[in-house]
C-alpha cells in the first residue's frame, strides 16, 4: 500500500515537534538544576567556611597568651635552667590538653625548640630547629604567622599559629600552637559532599574524596615546587603526579570541569569556590552534574511523551476523520488500536510524573535540611556572642534600669531640669555599654587602642559606676581613697576600666560569703608613679595559688563560672601601659590587687567625669 507523501510529511513534522519539546524540557530542567546546584553550593561553601573560622578562632589567642607568659619569658632568658624548662613543658602539656590543641611549643630567637607540650613523646619537638618554616619568619618579621604543613618531626599535618616573644624590645623567641583540621575533612566526608581546601599554590591539603588529597588542582610551576621543597610544607608527599585538572588555571566559580573519580570514570562537576580572606586559601565545592542530567533526561522524556500523546491524539483525530471518509469498515479497529496506544502512553506519563514529583519532594526536603543547618550554625555563633556581652554589660543595664525609673519619676513630678540631667546619665551609660562591646571586639583582634592622657580617678569613678549595681544588690560596702585633684597617666581609658571592672568583679566574688562585705579602692601618687589598689575582706589567696593567679586558664571558681583568663588579660593590659599588676594577702584578712602606672609627662585634656 502506497503511503501518501502528505502523510509522511505530517508524521515527520510531528516527530520534529516531539523532539523539539523533549529537547526544550531537557534544557530547561538542566539549566534550573544547575542554578539550584550553584545556590546550594554557595550555601554549603559559606557554612563550611564559617565552620573553619570557628575551629581556628578558638586557638588564635593562645600564641598571644603564651608570648606574654612570665614563666616562658624567664625560661627563654635562662635556657640552661632544666628545672624551669621542665615546669614550662608540663604547663604546655596541661594547657594543650585543656584547650584541645595538638601541640604547643616555644622556640628561641634562632628557631631552636626549648620546650613543647609533647616533651615526653618519642617524636618530641624539643631540640628541633624550625627556623626554615614560614610561620617562624612571619612571626619575627610581621608580628604573627600562620602556615599549614605536614610536620617534619611527627609526620602529622596541622595548622600552625605563631607569635613573637618580646621582652623590653628584645626578641626572646617564638610561641607556636599547632592544631588539627582533620575533623573538618571527616565532617565533609560524612556529609557526602565533594569539598576540598587548597593552599595559595593550589595544592589540595584537605579533601573529602581521599584520592584528591595532596594533589595540585592545576599544574605547578617549577618555582612553586621549589618553594614547597624549601619550606618542607608537604614533607614525605610527592606532588609529581597528575594534577586534579589538566588545564593551567584554577577553575572559576560556576565552571564545569571533568575529574576522574575512584571508579576510573570521568565525572562532570559544577564548581563553587570561595577565597578565604586571612588564610590565603581557596575552598572548593564540586557538585556532581550526573544526577541533574539524569533528572533533566527524565524531564525531557516526560515532555516528549506528553507532546507525543497530544500529537497522537491530534493525528488520531485527523486519521479518524480521514478513515471515516475513506473506509468506514476500518473505524472500529483503528479506534481500538489508538485507544490502547493512548492508555499505554498515559500510564507511562503518569509513572514519569510520579517519579518527577518524588524527586522534587526529595530535593525540597534536602534544601530545608540545609537551611536548618545554616540557621543552627548562626544561632550557635549568636549564643556565644550573647554570653560574652551579657557577662560585660549586665551591671550597666541594671544601672540603666534604675536611672530610667528615676527619669520617669522626675518627669512625672515636673522636674524637667533634673530629668534632663538623668537622661544625660542614661546617655553616658549607653555609651559605656557601647564601649564594653568594643572592648570585646578589641580583645578578639588584639588591638589595645590609642594611648592618651587619662585621669585615673575618673577611670575609677566609671568602673565603680558600672559595678555599683551588683555591689549594692549584694550588700557590698565600698571605701574610696583618691586625691581630689585627679592624677594623670598616659594610657587607654577603656582598657584601664576593663582591668578595674575585672578586679572589682573578682573582689565581689571573694566577699560573697564573708561576714563583712567590704571593698576598698585606693589611688595614691608616689613620686613619678601612680598606684591603684583594690582590696577585699574575703578569705584571701591560698599560698599554693599565689604563684599561679596570673597564669592563663587558672581559676579557683566553680566549673562554668569563669575561664581563668581575666587576670591574665588584665596583667597583659597593665604591662602594655608600662606597669605591673601584683597580688598579695592583707594582714587583716582578704586579698589586694594593685598596679602602678607612670605619671603622664605633659598635661593634656583628660577623659570627662561620669555624667559631665
Amino acid at each position: 500500500m502506497k503511503v501518501p507523501s502528505k502523510s509522511i510529511l505530517s508524521w515527520c513534522a510531528a516527530l520534529l515537534v516531539i523532539a523539539a519539546v523533549g529537547t526544550c524540557g531537557y534544557l530547561v530542567y538542566d539549566r534550573s538544576g544547575r542554578a539550584e546546584a550553584r545556590a546550594t553550593g554557595d550555601e554549603r561553601i559559606g557554612l563550611y567556611a564559617s565552620t573553619l573560622d570557628q575551629v581556628v578562632e578558638r586557638f588564635r589567642t593562645l600564641p598571644f597568651v603564651l608570648a606574654n607568659d612570665e614563666g616562658i619569658h624567664r625560661m627563654l632568658q635562662a635556657p640552661t635552667d632544666r628545672a624551669l624548662i621542665d615546669r614550662v613543658n608540663r604547663s604546655l602539656a596541661a594547657l594543650a590538653t585543656a584547650a584541645g590543641a595538638d601541640d604547643l611549643y616555644i622556640m628561641n630567637a634562632s628557631g631552636l625548640t626549648l620546650a613543647a607540650s609533647n616533651y615526653d613523646q618519642p617524636k618530641s619537638f624539643v631540640g628541633e630547629n624550625y627556623s626554615f618554616r614560614p610561620y617562624f619568619r612571619d612571626a619575627v618579621e610581621h608580628g604573627r604567622g600562620q602556615f599549614f604543613a605536614i610536620g617534619v618531626t611527627t609526620g602529622e599535618p596541622g595548622y600552625f599559629l605563631s607569635r613573637p616573644v618580646w621582652r623590653n624590645g628584645t626578641l626572646l623567641g617564638v610561641a607556636v600552637v599547632k592544631i588539627s583540621l582533620e575533623g573538618l575533612e571527616a565532617d565533609w566526608r560524612s556529609a557526602g559532599s565533594n569539598i576540598a581546601l587548597a593552599d595559595n599554590r593550589g595544592v589540595l591539603f584537605l579533601a573529602s574524596p581521599p584520592n584528591w588529597k595532596y594533589r595540585p588542582i592545576r599544574p605547578l610551576s617549577e618555582t612553586e615546587r621549589a618553594d614547597i621543597r624549601r619550606s618542607m610544607q608537604y614533607s614525605g608527599i610527592s606532588l609529581e603526579g597528575w594534577p586534579l585538572l589538566k588545564h593551567a588555571q584554577s577553575p572559576a566559580n560556576g565552571d564545569v570541569v571533568k575529574i576522574e573519580m575512584a571508579d576510573n570514570e570521568q565525572h562532570s562537576f559544577l564548581v563553587t569556590r570561595s577565597d578565604l580572606e586571612g588564610y590565603g586559601w581557596t575552598l572548593y565545592s564540586f557538585t556532581d552534574l550526573a544526577p541533574i542530567r539524569h533528572a533533566a533526561i527524565l524531564a525531557g522524556a516526560a515532555s516528549a511523551l506528553t507532546a507525543a500523546v497530544l500529537l497522537l491524539l491530534f493525528l488520531w483525530w485527523r486519521g479518524r476523520r480521514a478513515a471515516l471518509r475513506a473506509k468506514l469498515d476500518a473505524h472500529d479497529l483503528l479506534e481500538q488500536r489508538v485507544t490502547e496506544r493512548t492508555q499505554e502512553l498515559v500510564r507511562a506519563n503518569d509513572s514519569l510524573s510520579r517519579e518527577i514529583e518524588d524527586r522534587r519532594r526529595a530535593e525540597e526536603a534536602l534544601k530545608r535540611a540545609q537551611d536548618e543547618l545554616v540557621q543552627a550554625s548562626k544561632l550557635a555563633a549568636l549564643g556565644q556572642m550573647s554570653a560574652a556581652l551579657a557577662h560585660e554589660i549586665n551591671q550597666p543595664l541594671a544601672a540603666l534600669k534604675t536611672t530610667l525609673a528615676s527619669a520617669k519619676l522626675l518627669i512625672r513630678n515636673g522636674a524637667t531640669e533634673r530629668a534632663a540631667a538623668t537622661v544625660a546619665t542614661i546617655d553616658d551609660l549607653v555609651a559605656r555599654m557601647s564601649e564594653l562591646t568594643q572592648h570585646l571586639r578589641a580583645f578578639a583582634r588584639k588591638d589595645f587602642g590609642e594611648m592618651e592622657p587619662v585621669d585615673v580617678t575618673v577611670v575609677v569613678q566609671r568602673a565603680l559606676a558600672l559595678a555599683n549595681a551588683r555591689l549594692g544588690a549584694e550588700g557590698v560596702r565600698t571605701v574610696i581613697d583618691m586625691p581630689a585633684g585627679g592624677v594623670m597617666v598616659t594610657g587607654n581609658a577603656t582598657r584601664l576600666e576593663q582591668v578595674l571592672l575585672n578586679l572589682l568583679s573578682n573582689a565581689a566574688d571573694a566577699v560573697s560569703h564573708a561576714r563583712e562585705r567590704m571593698i576598698a579602692v585606693s589611688v595614691m601618687q608616689n613620686d613619678d608613679q601612680v598606684q591603684v589598689g583594690v582590696a577585699d575582706t574575703g578569705s584571701g589567696i591560698a599560698a599554693g595559688d599565689m604563684a599561679s593567679v596570673f597564669d592563663p586558664f587558672f581559676t579557683t571558681k566553680q566549673v562554668g563560672k569563669g575561664l581563668g583568663l581575666g587576670l591574665s588579660i588584665s596583667y597583659a593590659i597593665i604591662e602594655d601601659h608600662g606597669g605591673r599588676l601584683r597580688a598579695q594577702n592583707r594582714d587583716g584578712g582578704g586579698a589586694e590587687f594593685s598596679f602602678s602606672l607612670p605619671l603622664a609627662q605633659a598635661a593634656a585634656p583628660a577623659v570627662t567625669a561620669l555624667g559631665a
